[in-house]
């Protein structure tokens, strides 16, 4: 259990062990996400015009940059439908012709649309294939097992990983923790538990399975471990009738034994904990007779007041309801949220008082598997945060205002007000709803342009002038302390029992951190320190990224030649965010998948521009001339660390920002 397998193999889990579906950072859009976008904008029923050629442009780009992103079988398997689509929209969908002042102009052919909407059907129909999944599958391994990391940056395997997950989801395959790509490394891994349960899945005979024992080998080959894993996970999902359970608080089913709506019943909890003990009344009393609550376990459990609370049982309370949500021929994994969901757009529509008919957490499921405790609900509510002291810079910060000389006065808290309502709606908004977040983005740097620009700039120029060369600086900042924290505070180079101390990596923690008792990460030294971490890391999968970054920071050239690709990586999201953008405003298809893909990206990209907005008023100068001055400055970082490599440019504090 505790035996620290191959680096690749831990490269693997590390990799897959993310509950997010997107965990490449650069901004590529994985295979389904670009071609489910492509394809929303072809049923799009308005007539496209010049304002839309932009949109199409960029998600052409889009879905070639993907494509030279793929692993090689990923990418091989797929190379023609890609291809087919990306000519129709560059080719047949958009062309180009003179006007009549004689300069060409890219034009926009709707009756070329269909052509575009049968490949773009094509491509997603392709991806429904086992075989485009098991591609995507290998160029994972592949890149988790090729150490070289050019070939293989850390966030290109992030990438294959992320294609992955969107094929099984597309096929509504279960990418979760307990689901198809962690039982498949688990396979891998040759974890007794999980081969067998795969065998059991595809039609082998299975394995004795003792859960005493299970690191004993199962006795598979690697290849035959791999062929289990590989059939594994193109294994069709189950679906079925599945009844899900809620609890409501502060609401009141008054006058009989339960109101139901379609496959939706609501029962006084009253009512229900008081019949459910007697299966004869039950049946009697209750108009919707929920026979899945209806078993001797249950009923001796509801028999005991003790077995009876909050996170277990029914309880007898006035003001609590339970929800009875059937769900029809559904996958398990699925069954929860579409329940939940199908629950709060009924409540919407509803429309009860403030604070009444509030969901609770936690939930039952009975879909015909065997549960040892059917009536274990969890909590109801989420857990107070956890406060570490040790995270409080706010006493910090404060002294550091006081030394710059700056003093937020009333004045000074009115004129931030506009500012920090911006960044209270992009603090507020839900990163479980990208198409929120990406939206008060937007709003964000819409002001923030006005305020410094007064309009003059489109918000695409606006970013590329003034945020552009700062967001890079700072990604590649937060890139290496990243990693390095990592390195230094949370991993071990070997976890195993026994494992030879590090009396190196010890020194280059009390280095970091001296004199503040782990309150303090020097980012500085623990750079100059890159090198070092890679040959302790050699054998583990952070040497992946540790190589890169000591690449990419050796020299001026390498640092401009890292910042050339990263700009590129830039403009492909700004463009992506303006379709978006535009899609909003008019009205268009919001694609879910892209705003997924660039949530991070314009979220740090808004809080930076209003970062700057608040600096500006603090230190009493006008948005537009805090901004210029801030463009300057970064301009002038990026041109010294390009050519002499000066890696204090990273992270020296600029003049004005004193």
């Amino acid at each position: 259990m505790f035996e620290q397998r191959e680096r690749w193999l831990e490269e693997m889990h590390d990799h897959v062990d993310h509950k997010e579906s997107v965990t490449s950072t650069t901004g590529h859009m994985n295979l389904v996400a670009i071609t489910a976008e492509i394809a929303d904008a072809c049923a799009d029923e308005r007539k496209q015009k010049r304002i839309h050629i932009p949109n199409w442009q960029s998600m052409a780009r889009d879905l070639e940059d993907t494509l030279d992103y793929l692993g090689a079988e990923a990418a091989g398997a797929v190379r023609s439908e890609v291809t087919s689509l990306v000519g129709a929209i560059n080719n047949d969908l958009l062309y180009e012709k003179l006007d009549d002042t004689g300069r060409m102009q890219t034009c926009i052919d709707n009756d070329k649309r269909p052509q575009v909407t049968k490949y773009a059907a094509a491509l997603l129909a392709r991806l429904d294939s086992d075989d485009v999944l098991v591609a995507a599958w290998r160029d994972l391994l592949a890149g988790c097992q090729d150490s070289d990391h050019v070939a293989y940056p850390y966030d290109r395997i992030a990438f294959f990983r992320d294609n992955v997950i969107a094929l099984q989801e597309h096929r509504r395959q279960d990418p979760g923790y307990w689901g198809s790509t962690t039982t498949a490394v688990e396979i891998l891994f040759d974890i007794r538990h999980s081969v067998a349960r795969a065998q059991s899945a595809v039609g082998d005979y299975p394995i004795d399975f003792d859960p005493q024992n299970q690191s004993e080998p199962t006795g598979l080959t690697d290849e035959e471990r791999m062929n289990l894993a590989e059939r594994w996970i193109v294994r069709p999902p189950r679906r079925k009738d599945i009844i899900v359970w809620f609890r409501i608080a502060n609401a009141y089913v008054l006058g009989g034994d339960c109101v139901s709506h379609g496959d939706v019943t609501f029962y006084p909890a009253q009512v229900l904990a008081g019949v459910i003990i007697d299966h004869d009344v039950a049946r009697a009393a209750l108009s919707v007779v929920p026979e899945e609550l209806l078993t001797d376990k249950i009923s001796q459990q509801q028999s005991t007041a003790a077995d009876v609370n909050k996170y277990d049982g029914l309880e007898h309370l006035p003001g609590l309801v339970y929800v009875r949500v059937l769900v029809r021929d559904i996958e398990s994994h699925r069954a929860v949220a579409e329940a939940r969901a199908h629950l709060q757009a009924l409540l919407a529509v509803l429309e009860s008082h403030e604070d009444m008919w509030v969901i609770l957490k936690g939930y039952l499921v009975f879909d015909g598997r065997y549960n040892p405790r059917p009536l274990a609900w969890g909590p109801k509510q989420d857990r107070e945060p956890t406060i570490f002291h040790e995270n409080d810079y706010v006493a910090d910060d404060l002294r550091m205002l006081n030394d710059e000389g700056h003093v937020i006065t009333l004045e000074t808290a009115r004129r931030l007000q506009p500012v920090l309502q911006l960044a209270q709606a992009l603090e507020s908004a839900s990163r479980s709803d990208p198409e929120a977040v990406v939206m008060a983005a937007v709003r964000a740097i819409e002001h923030c342009n006005s305020w410094t620009t007064k309009g003059r700039k489109e918000w695409g120029e606006f970013i590329d002038l003034y945020l552009r060369d700062e967001f890079t600086r700072i990604a590649f900042l937060r890139r290496a302390t990243e990693a390095t924290f990592d390195a230094i505070i949370r991993e071990l180079p070997d976890k195993s029992p026994g494992a030879t101390p590090q009396p190196l990596l010890r020194q280059i923690h009390e280095a970091v951190s001296e004199g503040s008792w782990g309150r303090r990460f020097d980012r500085q030294v623990a750079i100059e320190h890159i090198a070092a971490l890679k040959a302790i890391y050699a054998d583990h999968p952070l040497v992946r990224r540790l190589s890169e970054l000591d690449d990419i920071l050796a020299a001026g050239s390498s640092i401009s030649a890292a910042f050339d690709t990263e700009q590129r990586r830039v403009e492909a999201r700004v463009a992506r965010l303006t379709r978006s953008r535009n899609a909003a405003i008019h009205g268009g298809p919001l694609s879910k998948a892209a705003c997924d893909s660039i949530v991070d990206f314009a979220f740090s990209l808004a809080s930076q521009a209003l970062h700057n907005g608040i600096r500006a008023i603090i230190t009493g100068e006008t948005i537009a001339d805090y901004m210029r001055a801030n463009r300057t400055d970064n301009e002038q970082r990026v041109r010294i660390l390009r050519r002499t490599g000066d890696l204090k440019q990273f992270y020296i504090e600029a003049a004005n920002k004193s």
